[in-house]
C-alpha cells in the first residue's frame, strides 16, 4: 500500500519512506530528489574509482577541464569574428567548446581560402593570449594530478591549445615534472572529436587503450575517447549536459574535477 511521505507528500511504500520510519517534521518537498541525487553520487564515484583503480594511464584534455578558459575562449572568439565581420551567435559559438581552432574557422568562414581561415586562427590567438595570464587552474586541478602520480598512473595531456598555450597551462598546472606525455594542437593530424590526439598520448605513453582512462569536458573529448577506444569521464565545466556527453560516449559525468578528486581520496583513505 503507497503512503505519502509526511516530507516530500509523494507516494512511497513504507518500506521506502525514509528508511521505513515517518518523520514527523516536514521538511518540504523534493526529500526524494535529494536522496535519488546522492545515489547517482555514490554511483559515479564507485564508477570513477573502479576505472582509475584498474587504468595504467590518465590522459587529460586540458582548456575547460583542468584550466577554467572557457569564458576566455568565448571572448576571444567574440572580439576576432567580430573584427572579420562575421556574426554568430553565442549559443552557436559555445557548441563549438572542443573543437580545435582551426575546425571553427572552417564553420565560421565556410567560403573562404585556407590563408583567411589561418588568419582568423592567429588573430584568435592573440586575443585569447592577452587573456591568458589571468585564468587559473579549477579547484582540486592541481592535487587530482599529483594523486594520480602518487598512485602510479602514466599520466598525458591531449589538447587542442598550441604549443604556446599549452606551456602557460604546465607551469600554472605545475605539471612539468608529474606529466609523462603531451600532444597539442598541430602534433596531432586531425583535432578532436577525431580520435589523433588520443591515440599519439597512447603512443607516447606506451599503453594500449584500454589500459588508459581520459577525462575531458567536451562533447568532442568524448567523441574523440570512445573513437579511440578509451573510456572516458566527462566533466561539465565545459558547459554541455549530462545527457549530451553521455550520448556522445562518456562513461561517468560529473561537475567538476574536484568531484573526481574526493572520489578518489574517499577511494584510497589511507593511502599516501
Amino acid at each position: 500500500m503507497l503512503k505519502p511521505c509526511p516530507r516530500c507528500q509523494v507516494a512511497q511504500p513504507p518500506s521506502a519512506v525514509h528508511g521505513g520510519g515517518w518523520n514527523p517534521r516536514p521538511t518540504g518537498r523534493g526529500c526524494h530528489q535529494a536522496e535519488n541525487k546522492r545515489a547517482m553520487a555514490g554511483r559515479d564515484a564507485a564508477r570513477i574509482q573502479a576505472l582509475v583503480e584498474r587504468c595504467s594511464g590518465v590522459v587529460f584534455d586540458v582548456d575547460g577541464t583542468l584550466i577554467d578558459t572557457r569564458s576566455a575562449h568565448l571572448r576571444a572568439w567574440e572580439k576576432t569574428i567580430a573584427s572579420f565581420g562575421i556574426a554568430a551567435s553565442r549559443k552557436a559559438l559555445e557548441s563549438y567548446f572542443g573543437k580545435r581552432s582551426d575546425y571553427w574557422a572552417a564553420i565560421l568562414l565556410p567560403d573562404a581560402s585556407e590563408k583567411e581561415r589561418r588568419r582568423l586562427v592567429k588573430a584568435k590567438e592573440a586575443a585569447f593570449m592577452s587573456l591568458l595570464p589571468s585564468l587559473k587552474p579549477f579547484a582540486g586541478a592541481i592535487e587530482l594530478l599529483r594523486l594520480v602520480k602518487r598512485r602510479g598512473k602514466k599520466m598525458a595531456f591531449a589538447t587542442g591549445a598550441t604549443k604556446e598555450e599549452l606551456a602557460v597551462h604546465m607551469r600554472k598546472l605545475r605539471a612539468g615534472r608529474i606529466v609523462d606525455a603531451t600532444v597539442y594542437d598541430s602534433e596531432a593530424k586531425r583535432g578532436k572529436p577525431y580520435p589523433d590526439a588520443y591515440r599519439l598520448a597512447l603512443k607516447r605513453l606506451g599503453l594500449k587503450s584500454q589500459e588508459a582512462v581520459a577525462i575531458g569536458d567536451s562533447l568532442y573529448d568524448a567523441q574523440a575517447a570512445q573513437s579511440a577506444g578509451i573510456e572516458c569521464i566527462a566533466v561539465r565545466t565545459g558547459g554541455f549536459s549530462r545527457q549530451a556527453l553521455v550520448e556522445a560516449g562518456a562513461r561517468v559525468v560529473v561537475r567538476d574535477v574536484s568531484t573526481i578528486l574526493h572520489a578518489l581520496r574517499k577511494k584510497n583513505r589511507g593511502r599516501p
